[in-house]
């Protein structure tokens, strides 16, 4: 009996041992953590190549490599109706941490203004952390009707849109007191494209993916106008207030934010937001979102809510812009 004893008293203190060789070097929380148990998806609306694509593909494999549990960090694209179809699979995915996505809380706004959203409200989404804010970039094709900004006042112009501009849009000719046409695209390279080919004569959109496409486009695009700041490398670019533009420019900021469906549970929410925190700090992330031309601007918890609420009041107070479905 006393050998058998001993025996089973040798095992646990093994097994003890082995728990804390384990738990060395920050094992505890790995070997602990109940969540994540499986890949996490972060949904991206749109085509691949524009800011939601690279901004989630710079931020999904640090996300993994601070998430308690080793699992993968996948970026889908769920393209289409402009990024409704993306958007929705995201914020009526099941509330498991599980289904995450890129999104920007004015165009969130807008959708729920036209009764895309259903029952879900923006202000009931989980939002995470946005990675970036810029400014917006407005160009003309080159060898097209329109040169300049001042060209266009007072003249019937084919804007090229996504779901995300298209209010912004309607202020921006009411503003020029122009007559718009809204061509609708899956994404800003297929905007930008089409004005490039003629197919529109202008398009606008965050700084950094327009300003990429301009470099890729070598000569066919030229831009005319910024919105909501000045930037160091187009210095000789007129801004909104330069040009006494009447416009409210918290409608043109761009932002991706890292969002979930309503009602994550708030142990799941707590592990991704201190796992999406310490990727914001890493120093890789730093350097990929300099060399994309999109400027962070980590913002969480408090911080980001008051944008959440400063972009559903700019909606309210420019509804009659939304067009009606």
């Amino acid at each position: 009996m006393f050998k058998l004893r001993n025996a089973a008293f040798v095992v646990v203190i093994w097994m003890v041992g082995l728990w804390f060789i384990g738990s060395g070097s920050g094992g505890v929380a790995r070997a602990e953590s109940a969540w994540p148990k499986r890949d996490i998806v972060i949904i991206v609306p749109y085509n691949p190549g524009g800011g939601y694509d690279i901004t989630a593909r710079i931020i999904s494999p640090l996300l993994a490599k601070y998430l308690p549990n080793k699992v993968n960090v996948i970026v889908q694209n769920v393209p289409g109706a402009g990024g409704k179809i993306g958007t929705l699979q995201t914020i009526k995915a099941k509330p498991d941490g599980y289904t995450l996505g890129i999104q920007d809380p004015l165009p969130l706004a807008i959708l729920s203004k036209e009764e895309a959203l259903g029952s879900i409200t923006p202000q009931s989404i989980t939002y995470l952390a946005q990675l970036d804010a810029a400014p917006s970039l407005m160009v003309v094709r080159s060898e097209g009707v329109f040169k300049t900004i001042e060209d266009m006042k007072g003249k019937n112009i084919r804007f090229a849109v996504t779901t995300d501009n298209t209010m912004g849009t309607i202020i921006l000719a009411n503003a020029l007191g122009s007559k718009e046409t809204l061509i609708t695209y899956n994404g800003v390279p297929e905007c930008l494209m089409a004005v490039a080919r003629g197919d529109a004569d202008t398009m606008w959109s965050i700084f950094g993916s327009v300003k990429r496409q301009i470099d890729a486009l070598a000569g066919k695009l030229k831009p005319v106008l910024l919105i909501g700041g000045k930037v160091p490398n187009l210095p000789n670019v007129p801004s909104a207030k330069e040009m006494q533009l009447n416009l409210e420019e918290a409608a043109f900021i761009f932002r991706h934010c890292i969002v979930g469906p309503p009602k994550v549970p708030e142990d799941v929410e707590k592990i991704l937001s201190e796992a999406i925190d310490k990727a914001m700090r890493d120093p890789q992330f730093e350097q990929q979102m300099a060399k994309t031309g999109y400027p962070m601007v980590p913002l969480m918890g408090a911080d980001l809510q008051k944008i959440v609420e400063q972009s559903i009041k700019v909606v309210e107070k420019y509804e009659k812009f939304i067009p009606k479905k």
